[in-house]
C-alpha cells in the first residue's frame, strides 16, 4: 500500500502523541503532590514520568494499525547486524563526551539559570523502587518511546512524503528538541537528535538509536549521583571535558562510524 501520509496528518499524530504523554505524566504528578503526603511525592514524579513516556507510543500504534499499515515497517522496528549493534557504543561514547563538551561551552555564552541546575536533584535515587523505576524510565522506556515517535514515525514518514531525507532529519530533531522543552539545552539535544536521526536512516532501524540514546541517558543519570563526584577529576579540567576524553570520544565516533559505514554499505 501507498505509506505516504500527509504532512498535516503526521504532525498532527505527533502532537497528539507528545500532548497525552504531558496529559497523562502531568495528571498522575499532580495528583500524588495534592492528594498525598510529601514523603511519596517524589516516587509519584518518576510514576509521572514513566507512564507519559510508555504510553506516548499509543496513539501513534492505534492511527497505524487503523490505517493498515505494517507497524514494524512504519516504526523502523528493523533488525540489524551484529557489527551495527557493535557500531552503536563507540558512537555513543563519542556524542556523549562531544556533546558534553558542546554543552560547557555553550554554558559560557549563555549560562543556565539556577533553576535549571537544580533539576540534577531529580535525578538522584531516593529509595529502592524508587531508584529502580527512575532508572528503567531514563534509560529503557524514554529512549524506546521517544526514539519509535521521532525517528521511527515522524522521521521515517517525512523521508516517504518529503523525498528529502536532509530536510526529514533536521526538522524531526528540531521537534524533538523543542519537545524537551528546554531551551538552554536546544542546541545540544538538537545535536544529538541529527545524529540519531542519521543513524536511523542509515540503518533503517531505530535500534542504533535506542542504543545511542539510552546510554546517553543513563550516563547522565550515573554522573548526577553524588558517589560518582569523585570521577569529575579524572574526566574534567578546569571545568571542561579533558583533552584526553576529548581524543578517546573523537576517536571513539570515528571508529564508530567507520564501522557502521562497512556494515550498511549495502543499505545507503
Amino acid at each position: 500500500m501507498n505509506e505516504s501520509i500527509s504532512t498535516r496528518t503526521i504532525f498532527s499524530i505527533v502532537i497528539i502523541s507528545v500532548f497525552a504523554a504531558f496529559l497523562v505524566g502531568g495528571f498522575v504528578g499532580y495528583w500524588g503532590k495534592t492528594a498525598l503526603p510529601e514523603e511519596h511525592h517524589r516516587w509519584f514524579e518518576t510514576l509521572s514520568l514513566f507512564l507519559g513516556q510508555g504510553l506516548m507510543i499509543l496513539p501513534i500504534y492505534y492511527f497505524l494499525s487503523t490505517k493498515k499499515f505494517e507497524v514494524k515497517k512504519a516504526l523502523r522496528l528493523n533488525p540489524v547486524s551484529k557489527n551495527v549493534a557493535y557500531a552503536s557504543f563507540p558512537i555513543a561514547l563519542g556524542v556523549i563526551i562531544l556533546v558534553d563538551e558542546f554543552d560547557r561551552l555553550i554554558s559560557i555564552v549563555i549560562p543556565p539559570p539556577e533553576s535549571l541546575l537544580q533539576m540534577s536533584t531529580q535525578l538522584k535515587f531516593d529509595g529502592t523502587f524508587a531508584a529502580f523505576l527512575l532508572w528503567v524510565t531514563i534509560i529503557v522506556i524514554a529512549p524506546i518511546g521517544e526514539e519509535l515517535v521521532f525517528r521511527g514515525f515522524l522521521q521515517r514518514s517525512l523521508e516517504k512524503t518529503w523525498k528529502d531525507v536532509t530536510k526529514a532529519v533536521l526538522i524531526t530533531s528540531m521537534v524533538f528538541a523543542m519537545v524537551h522543552l528546554n531551551p538552554f539545552w536546544i542546541i545540544q539535544i538538537y545535536v544529538l537528535g541529527v545524529v540519531l536521526g542519521y543513524l536511523s536512516w542509515r540503518t533503517k532501524s531505530v535500534l542504533p538509536g535506542i542504543i545511542v540514546h539510552g546510554l546517553n541517558n543513563g550516563l547522565a543519570l550515573v554522573l548526577s549521583q553524588d558517589n560518582f563526584t569523585g570521577f569529575e577529576s579524572i574526566y574534567t579540567f578546569h571545568g571542561h571535558v579533558s583533552p584526553i576524553w576529548i581524543l578517546v570520544g573523537g576517536i571513539a565516533l570515528f571508529l564508530g562510524f567507520k564501522l557502521l559505514h562497512e556494515s550498511t554499505e549495502a543499505l545507503a
